[in-house]
């Protein structure tokens, strides 16, 4: 095996590892919660990391994913800056943002909000703040081939977070607003010990350089990653409103077991995304289809072991894992094991139009599904309760899959797909003929 592959199969292994410590810290914290707050609580703790995901999403697109497609191509001189100005105006941004959230929450005290879902509120500040620092030099690290360095990020925020969780289980002060706050504290202070190639000094002219550098991929991305946001949690937001904040329990519950699952995807896309970018620009696409193709069925296999394993041992996951309130919530694995295996397949196709820079494309698939994800999401909760969610979940996730991996091919090998779009359309026009 040459040096490359093997520099690969290490990168690609520490993401694995990283992804699994943050899998397990997030599990750690909604057993901990599952455990000691009513599922009422539970349920808006889910709600509110579905918000916190929204917002790493929305810097994935405008910020951090073009940062990883544009910064291998710039010279060693450039790349300080470009980093340094991408940071400053994100929070240029975020802490006016910050500031006018925290006085709509204080403000909601005044209008018969009961204290749980204010002091949530402010909490969730704190988290966003913190976790989106993280996330930035993340990308920054995965960008510069540093996964090493990554790990150690994490390393320090999974143990700063679960030992400030450890000693609120030992002192039984465990609620949502504490935990998201201790989130926040985590990831600052993880971000700190790492950021010695940021200058912390906003530049405008740099900052809006940098910006408009990025806004070209970002426009796309960005209302990408809002549509997929729609679908991947349409059936969590109509759940609560449709059925109640239970519900959003019982099947956060459901979901939580394939947690691993879900990081390690993301894990994925932090080494899959810069190799592809490379590879791109060293006309070798070819080359990164055949490395998507390879981890879309690996990943398939894989969830399907695990769901077995999770079937097989529902029992012992129940008493150990779940409460008796969640029991229920295991009936939903099978299910969620098919969304899975189809989410990651749609996520590989993905990760290669981005690397292609085809944004608009991802977007206007997305777009199409999303619109059929919510409406089936709808009408399957009226007449499948919780089960009819996931349904509906499959239903676009699927739609999504041979949507992206048509177009995927297609940009691979166009002359294949044009001959394929012709031969469809005589077929078609073979078959309206010989009805007539």
């Amino acid at each position: 095996m040459n040096k490359k592959k093997l520099t690969l199969l290490t990168k690609t292994a520490l993401a694995v590892v990283d992804q699994g410590l943050l899998s397990a810290v997030n599990f750690f914290v909604s057993i901990v919660l599952i455990k000691n707050t009513a599922k009422t609580e539970y349920g808006y703790y889910s709600i509110a990391f579905a918000a916190l995901m929204l917002f790493i999403s929305v810097q994935n697109a405008v910020v951090t994913t073009p940062l990883t497609v544009l910064l291998p191509a710039k010279k060693s001189a450039e790349k300080k800056e470009y980093i340094s100005s991408l940071l400053s105006g994100q929070y240029a941004l975020l802490l006016p943002l910050s500031f006018i959230f925290l006085l709509v929450a204080l403000a909601g005290r005044f209008f018969a909000i009961d204290s749980l879902r204010t002091h949530i509120a402010l909490a969730f500040i704190v988290a966003v703040l913190g976790a989106l620092l993280r996330e930035f030099l993340r990308a920054c690290l995965f960008a510069q081939y540093r996964a090493e360095r990554v790990l150690v990020v994490d390393t320090i925020y999974v143990l700063v977070y679960i030992s400030a969780i450890g000693l609120l289980w030992l002192t039984s002060s465990v609620s949502v607003p504490v935990i998201l706050i201790f989130m926040g504290i985590s990831a600052f202070a993880a971000s700190l010990t790492s950021t010695g190639f940021i200058e912390w000094r906003i530049r405008w002219p740099s900052v809006k350089k940098s910006y408009s550098e990025n806004w070209p991929f970002g426009r796309w991305a960005l209302a990408g990653v809002l549509v997929s946001h729609v679908q991947n949690y349409a059936y969590l937001y109509l759940l609560g409103a449709l059925l109640g904040s239970t519900a959003v329990a019982d099947v956060s519950a459901s979901r939580l077991l394939l947690m691993p699952l879900v990081l390690a995807q993301v894990g994925w896309g932090k080494v899959a995304l810069p190799l592809g970018a490379r590879l791109h620009e060293e006309k070798r696409a070819v080359d990164f289809f055949k490395i998507q193709m390879a981890a879309a069925l690996a990943f398939v296999v894989v969830i399907q072991l695990y769901v077995f394993l999770i079937n097989r041992f529902a029992p012992l996951l129940g008493s150990l894992v779940l409460t008796d309130k969640y029991l229920e919530a295991l009936g939903f694995a099978t299910l969620w094991g098919a969304i899975f295996s189809v989410g990651f397949v749609a996520l590989c196709a993905s990760f290669g139009l981005q690397a292609m820079k085809r944004f608009k494309v991802i977007t206007q698939m997305s777009a199409i599904t999303m619109v059929l994800t919510v409406l089936s999401t709808f009408l399957f909760i009226k007449g499948f309760a919780v089960r009819g969610g996931l349904y509906a979940l499959l239903t676009g996730e699927t739609s999504l899959a041979i949507l992206l991996w048509y177009k995927f091919v297609s940009s691979v090998f166009p002359l294949r797909a044009g001959r394929i779009r012709l031969l469809i359309t005589r077929l078609t026009k073979k078959v309206v003929n010989e009805n007539a």
